[in-house]
């Protein structure tokens, strides 16, 4: 990193991508609180994304992002980065699979999948 500036992240609800009785309402929080407490992110959570957006449903509906909506996102919320979360079934449990896009470009800044210990 250049700057030690807070980078501004958009979170939507985390896709419950199949797996049966995810709670994607905590995990989101317990997600947009992790990264607050880096002391490195101010999270932008669903309801005032939606609101921005001016959409009655979820981001995640969304995709692909045409690039209208990133500059809404950029723009009205300064956000830097929108993150979209996605549950998944593995051999060992479940996980939880982001991807960090750039709201400037659109372009995915960073993939990462982790193991899920309480669900």
């Amino acid at each position: 990193r250049v700057s030690s500036d807070r980078i501004t992240v958009a979170l939507p609800l985390i896709d419950p991508g199949g797996v049966r009785g995810a709670n994607v309402h905590s995990i989101t929080k317990d997600l947009a609180i992790a990264l607050t407490k880096t002391g490195r992110f101010m999270v932008i959570e669903e309801p005032l994304i939606l609101a921005s957006l001016d959409l009655k449903r979820s981001l995640r509906s969304e995709r692909p992002l045409d690039p209208d909506t990133l500059k809404v996102l950029a723009e009205k919320l300064r956000a830097q980065a929108l993150i979209f979360g996605k549950l998944s079934y593995a051999e060992k449990g479940v996980f939880l699979g982001l991807q960090v896009l750039s709201t400037r470009t659109g372009g995915t800044m960073g993939l990462v999948s982790v193991e899920l210990k309480e669900f």
